[in-house]
């Protein structure tokens, strides 16, 4: 009779660094979608809630490049 090979488990930190290549493009995605919607309304601070936005999208972004060359 043939076994089959079990996969080998993962470590903490490697399903963690596969945690974090999936959830921070989600991330992405929705500080873009944001960030467009607040383009479209009119509020006094607009601009403010905007440039929040942007800011964890640049460090969202930074993350994911950093992940990204961990990975390769």
């Amino acid at each position: 009779m043939i076994q089959a090979k079990k996969a080998p488990l993962l470590t903490p930190g490697v399903l963690q660094l596969v945690k974090m290549g999936i959830i921070l493009p989600v991330m992405l995605y929705v500080l873009q979608r944001d960030i467009n919607q607040m383009n479209q309304v009119k509020l006094k601070l607009n601009i403010l809630y905007v440039m929040s936005l942007g800011k964890a999208q640049d460090s969202a972004h930074s993350e994911l490049m950093e992940l990204k060359g961990r990975a390769a």
